[in-house]
């Protein structure tokens, strides 16, 4: 798939974001929930694993009770931390949650704890990568 379909994506959540102003409220776009659906598993892997990564070390804004998307985005982000600097981190398609919205609200979620003038930069962060076994 052409990188421009993820970051077309990732852009969208990025205006939705700061837009409305919380992940809540971004949810209720059904385009983006649309786009996330539509989206490859691979695709919303790579955009898990870029926007996990920049939120790493970041306090999530979630509600007082616990959701099943603040527990996968903080395991995404615990799995970045213990990474390390040098990495490899990825999230593999296999780690996605079975349910797509729960993934939307979770990157939401890790991006909203970045500061609005880094959010459109997670697209641009270098990721320690996983290398390919020979």
């Amino acid at each position: 798939m052409p990188d421009h379909r993820a970051l077309s994506t990732h852009r969208f959540m990025v205006d939705r974001l700061n837009q409305w102003g919380t992940p809540q409220r971004a949810l209720r776009s059904l385009f983006l929930r649309g786009l996330w659906r539509t989206s490859t598993a691979e695709d919303r892997a790579v955009l898990l694993t870029r926007i996990a990564w920049c939120a790493r070390n970041r306090k999530l804004a979630t509600g007082e009770e616990p959701a099943p998307a603040a527990a996968f985005a903080r395991s995404l982000q615990e799995a970045a931390r213990n990474a390390g600097a040098t990495g490899p981190f990825e999230v593999a398609t296999s780690d996605l949650h079975q349910d797509s919205l729960v993934e939307l609200e979770a990157a939401l979620l890790l991006l909203h704890s970045l500061p609005e003038k880094y959010r459109m930069a997670v697209r641009n962060t270098p990721v320690p990568a996983v290398e390919a076994e020979s």
